[in-house]
C-alpha cells in the first residue's frame, strides 16, 4: 500500500474554538482565552507556531506584567473587565500575526499575597 512520506508528518489544526485555561499567574487568575485559527490564514497557523497554547501564555502573562504595575489596588479590583479587554485586544494583535483570532479573555478574581492583603485589611478597618 503506497503511502505519502510527507503527508504523514502533518498534524491536524483545529478550526474549532479552543479554550485555554489558565492558573494564576502574579496574582491575576484568568478562567479563559478562547481563541481560534482563521479560515484563510490556516498556512500561518500551522507553520509559524508549533505551540499556540504556549505562545498565547506568554503573552497573556507579559500584558498581566505590564498593566498591573501600573494600577493601584483598588483600581486593579475595579477594573477586571478593563484588564480582560486589555489582554484580548494586544494578544489579537500578538496572534493576528500567526493567524489566530482571539475571542475573549476572562479575569475571574485578583488574589494579591498575604502582606498585601493584610495591608488593605487594616486598612479598610481604620476606614469603618
Amino acid at each position: 500500500m503506497p503511502s505519502c512520506v510527507a503527508c504523514s508528518n502533518l498534524d491536524l489544526l483545529s478550526l474549532l474554538t479552543a479554550t485555554l485555561l489558565l492558573p494564576s499567574h502574579h496574582s491575576v487568575y484568568f478562567s479563559a482565552v478562547q481563541y481560534k485559527v482563521v479560515d484563510s490564514l490556516v498556512p500561518s497557523a500551522h507553520y509559524k507556531l508549533t505551540d499556540p497554547a504556549s505562545q498565547i501564555r506568554s503573552y497573556v502573562f507579559d500584558v498581566i506584567r505590564s498593566s498591573i504595575p501600573r494600577m493601584d489596588l483598588d483600581d486593579a479590583f475595579a477594573s477586571k473587565s478593563d484588564l480582560a479587554d486589555a489582554v484580548q485586544h494586544q494578544l489579537q494583535a500578538l496572534m493576528s500575526d500567526y493567524g489566530y483570532e482571539i475571542i475573549a479573555a476572562l479575569v475571574v478574581d485578583l488574589d494579591p499575597n498575604a502582606k498585601v492583603k493584610g495591608a488593605m485589611n487594616e486598612i479598610n478597618g481604620k476606614d469603618g
